[in-house]
């Protein structure tokens, strides 16, 4: 696998993980 591939997959999963906690602060407001 190519390291450029695997740094970019690093920092989808790392926005992911991030939307989803942004996600339940938000639920967790209202």
């Amino acid at each position: 696998m190519n390291s450029k591939a695997l740094f970019l997959l690093l920092i989808i999963s790392t926005n992911v993980s991030l939307c989803i906690d942004y996600q339940t602060q938000i639920q967790a407001i209202f």
